[in-house]
């Protein structure tokens, strides 16, 4: 015969196994827990684009940043580190100068404005527009697709301890609409890419030659058909304009030529003078 063991003791046996049951999972948990949370002093992680230059145009690269409150800023360190040996290679290049730092960054509290203040090394650009504009394409883009915030301002460090930060766009000579055509690929408002001041000269000359074509055309068509107009006359009709411009002509004053007609009667008036002076003569011999 088997012995029982007492009701105490069974109630205690299976007591412990219950409580060391709760423990080992407790223990469990607590290390899968502690696996997927991150060391203390190090930040979460999370993907996002920065954007370099990849054949003349901006093109995103994936990075690992930390996730959180300081994403913007960490995604703006990444930028101005530039592009890494790998995408290099790859012909990823930055225009934004080698030491170039952040020294602070503000949002606004509704997150429609994102400014950063960046160290007097990107005045290295000033004086060359392309790739000043490119710069900040590169920065802009960058804060827009982590933050998802259009509006970004950008300034730079005043050379006087205390003194109010300066305007990126003023100091580097660009507008933000340059930087806005760069990274939306349109060209600038009253501006267009194949404009030549040439144009604005030639096209005056060209208007004013056409104009000076169309006139002497105009008069010579009309010069043309008065001359048609004079042929399908009756000679009768023609011999007859002519005189009377032969008229008109010798009533000019001061004009030496004279009609036909007028040297007619002057013809006849000199005859009857010379019959009247003839008849008075013989009167006065009788």
């Amino acid at each position: 015969m088997t012995a029982r063991l007492p009701v105490r003791t069974l109630f205690r046996v299976t007591l412990a196994l219950v409580v060391a049951s709760c423990l080992l999972f407790l223990y469990a948990s607590a290390a899968h827990a502690q696996e997927e949370q991150p060391p203390s002093g190090e930040l979460a992680q999370t993907t996002g684009n920065v954007y370099f230059y990849l054949d003349g145009v901006l093109a995103p690269v994936s990075r690992e940043i930390a996730a959180g409150g300081q994403t913007i800023e960490f995604a703006v360190l990444e930028v101005l580190k530039g592009p890494s040996e790998e995408e290099k290679a790859a012909g990823y290049v930055t225009y934004i100068p080698e030491g170039v730092k952040m020294l602070y960054s503000s949002i606004k509290q509704d997150r429609t404005e994102y400014s950063v203040n960046l160290s007097r090394e990107i005045l290295e650009l000033a004086g060359d527009r392309e790739a000043a504009v490119r710069a900040l394409a590169q920065l802009f883009m960058t804060i827009r697709e982590v933050s998802h915030i259009q509006n970004v301002k950008a300034t730079v460090a005043a050379e006087e301890s205390g003194a109010p930060p300066l305007d990126a766009f003023e100091v580097l000579g660009i507008t933000p609409e340059e930087v806005e055509a760069e990274i939306t690929g349109e060209p600038v408002a009253g501006e267009g890419k194949g404009f030549s001041p040439l144009l604005a000269i030639g096209i005056p000359v060209l208007c004013l030659l056409a104009a000076g074509v169309a006139v002497f055309l105009l008069r010579r068509r009309k010069s043309e058909g008065a001359e048609k107009g004079e042929r399908r006359r009756p000679f009768w009709r023609r011999k007859k304009a002519a005189r009377s411009r032969v008229a008109g002509f010798a009533k000019r004053p001061g004009s030496m030529k004279v009609g036909r007609r007028e040297r007619r009667s002057s013809g006849r008036k000199r005859k009857n003078d010379t019959r009247k002076g003839r008849k008075k003569t013989g009167e006065k011999g009788r």
